[in-house]
């Protein structure tokens, strides 16, 4: 029984008698009956809930929406970082291609396939983790283990909310079976050598997705090298399968067509110059709600994690999520996406610490025997909640509400042609490029680039400031080049304009129009095209030939 039970040096171990060895579990698991109850429970668990995935409304976030237009794109034949530009490296695109093929294949919509395709990348990580707790059996009751997967279960498909499918979300649920099964090497649990390097391999898909994820695995793997395992847990299956995967990604950049590549690394150039603009303010971000929630998870963690029978694995749940905690700040945006990874985490650790609580019988005397720790325990409690009430507006704001009433208008105003938008914001053109499914005339989701150029413009200067045409930063005449490249090769019939506010522009007076007029051929060009209506905060523009 030494590979699946918890083995803690620093603990009393449990007393057991003689004639109960009998009466212990095979080493291979609960009796048959056990899991065909485990299955059913979890099957009509999971129906529940991956249902709202897989039926409409499709509310899908607009960065995703936009990576598997990406994916579409390039799959035609466009060249990635040239007539598809983003900032991201390429592994997010490469993942959307597999759900544009298949429903391509099938004859589907695109958008109900990439939710069916997220969703069974979900099962895959659920199924991972399911076969490392029922191997590291760690809970005193089989009611605990259970009651953990299924809160697994909710964090991973209904806790994300719009943030289903973004590259944070991606890179958690990949995650997620890496750090369980960390917790169990810490707690000297034996597994079988593929499977742990299945599990590796697929943590390193997810990891590679942002370099700022490696924080992670570095924090949990020092936890383990420097604990209770040593040096010898760096050549483990799953590590090995992880540096793997993240070497031999980074190594195909050096294979990839030159003008991607090359185009990767000017974007890359541009977004070192001009993204600043959408960096937030530290007293912005510290005051927001899911930051509270990930500093508060953590606090609980310093009042109560000594104190629980699951160490091992409150503990490598724990460093998780202050890893990942760093890795949104380090971004500097504030965006709530970002900060999903550690509360995610965050949460496991304090359903971890509840359990533990509960194996130990030390509930009661927390909740009732007055003292330091209590007291600071239920006013973190307190304030955790106040944050979440604070937070959930982040997480429920469904675009697909918003762009319902257009998609319809829109496609028949298009009547089939491209449209445009000049918009420092991706939404809510996307997804309403993809639920039209009209072609989209730019090679930008949005013009991201211009706020970073006039970055030094104060909040009131009114006119706007627009840099003279022969004194255009090289960033801003890029930008109004590709504008006008991409107007003349594919001429939408439909432009969407934003209108103040506008996302990350230093100025309200700011014009997308009167700036890109100064270019003669755009100002051409623009003479075809009429106001015809509002909505969202743009005005649409429509060409008349």
């Amino acid at each position: 029984m030494a590979d699946s039970s918890e083995v803690i040096p620093d603990e009393e171990p449990r007393a057991v008698p003689a004639d109960a060895y009998a009466a212990l579990p095979r080493p291979d698991g609960p009796a048959p009956s056990g899991r065909v109850a485990d299955l059913s429970v979890l099957l009509a668990f999971a129906v529940l809930v991956f249902l709202p995935r897989l039926s409409p409304p499709w509310n899908i976030d607009h960065d995703v929406a936009w990576y598997n237009y990406a994916a579409a794109r390039v799959l035609d034949g466009g060249t990635l970082y040239v007539d598809v530009i983003d900032l991201n490296p390429p592994l997010i695109v490469y993942l959307h291609m597999p759900p544009v093929l298949l429903a391509r294949a099938l004859g589907c919509a695109e958008i109900p396939t990439l939710m069916a395709y997220i969703s069974f990348v979900v099962l895959i990580s659920l199924g991972l983790s399911y076969w490392v707790l029922r191997r590291w059996d760690c809970f005193d009751s089989q009611i605990f283990r259970r009651l953990f997967f299924l809160g697994l279960m909710i964090a991973l498909v209904a806790v994300p909310g719009l943030a289903f499918g973004q590259r944070e979300h991606l890179m958690l649920v990949m995650l997620v079976p890496y750090v369980l099964a960390a917790g169990g090497r810490a707690a000297g649990v034996q597994f079988p050598r593929l499977l742990m390097l299945v599990i590796g391999l697929w943590a390193g898909v997810g990891l590679a997705l942002k370099p700022y994820f490696l924080l992670a695995p570095v924090a949990v793997q020092a936890y383990l090298v420097f604990g209770p395992v040593g040096r010898r847990v760096l050549r483990s299956p799953e590590n090995l399968g992880l540096a793997a995967v993240v070497g031999l990604y980074a190594l195909h950049f050096l294979f990839l067509p030159s003008d991607m590549r090359i185009g990767f690394w000017n974007t890359v150039r541009m977004a070192r110059e001009t993204y600043g603009a959408y960096t937030e303010p530290w007293t912005v971000i510290a005051a927001q709600g899911h930051v509270l929630m990930c500093l508060l998870l953590l606090v609980a963690y310093a009042l109560v994690g000594s104190s629980v029978t699951l160490r091992h694995l409150a503990r490598v749940l724990v460093l998780a999520s202050a890893a990942l905690l760093l890795a949104a700040l380090w971004q500097q945006k504030g965006w709530p996406y970002h900060f999903l990874p550690a509360l995610v985490f965050g949460w496991l650790t304090a359903a971890v610490l509840a359990i533990g609580i509960v194996q130990r019988e030390e509930l009661l005397r927390l909740m009732f025997r007055p003292g330091p720790k209590s007291l600071a325990l239920i006013l973190t409690g307190g304030l955790f909640l106040a944050a979440g009430v604070i937070d959930v507006r982040h997480f429920r704001s469904p675009p697909m509400g918003g762009i319902a009433p257009i998609v319809k208008k829109t496609s028949r105003e298009a009547d089939g042609e491209p449209i445009m938008a000049f918009s420092t914001s991706v939404y809510p053109m996307f997804p309403l490029v993809n639920f039209t499914g009209l072609p989209w005339s730019s090679r930008f989701n949005c013009l991201w680039l211009l706020p970073g150029v006039y970055a030094d413009v104060d909040g009131v200067t009114s006119p706007f400031p627009y840099h003279p045409s022969d004194q255009m930063h090289p960033i801003e005449r890029y930008v109004i080049d590709c504008v006008v490249q991409d107007m003349t090769s594919r001429p939408p019939r439909l432009v969407f304009v934003q209108y103040p506010p506008r996302h990350a522009m230093p100025n309200d007076s700011f014009d997308f129009i009167t700036c890109l007029s100064r270019d003669p051929e755009f100002a051409r060009l623009w003479r075809q095209y009429r106001s015809a209506a509002q909505f969202l905060g743009h005005r649409v523009f429509k060409r008349f030939d």
